[in-house]
């Protein structure tokens, strides 16, 4: 649950970087590798991180957890001055930054399923 709110907060972090980043990819058609890349590190880094310390995680996170992983390295051999299939990439990337309240969504969800259960639990012991 912790990763989840750490997570949601790096990447609200990065929403006007990526923002402005998106801004000039699609509108001035200035495509810097380097911010692009800098952002991919940075987007990865929470992933790889969860996938190392955290020890329960679901099957389809550590996927989802690879994959980022494995775009990330991706990334660092594109140059995004040419035109090619990782531009597309980027705007799927920059997106999925957007959708930084995701992580949070979850771990509020999990908190208030575990409180449930243990109020559920505390009546069954006092009834």
């Amino acid at each position: 649950m912790l990763s989840n709110l750490i997570k949601s907060a790096l990447l609200l972090g990065y929403c006007p970087s990526a923002a402005a980043t998106l801004y000039n990819a699609l509108i001035n058609d200035q495509w810097s590798t380097h911010r692009i890349r800098s952002l991919g590190v940075l987007y990865a880094i929470p992933d790889t991180v969860s996938l190392l310390l955290v020890s329960r995680m679901a099957t389809s996170t550590k996927i989802h957890h690879l994959c980022v992983i494995a775009f990330m390295i991706c990334n660092l051999f594109i140059e995004y001055e040419h035109e090619s299939v990782g531009r597309a990439l980027v705007v799927y990337a920059i997106f999925s930054t957007f959708a930084c309240t995701l992580p949070q969504a979850i771990s509020v969800t999990n908190a208030l399923s575990s409180f449930e259960c243990a109020r559920l639990l505390m009546r069954s012991r006092l009834g």
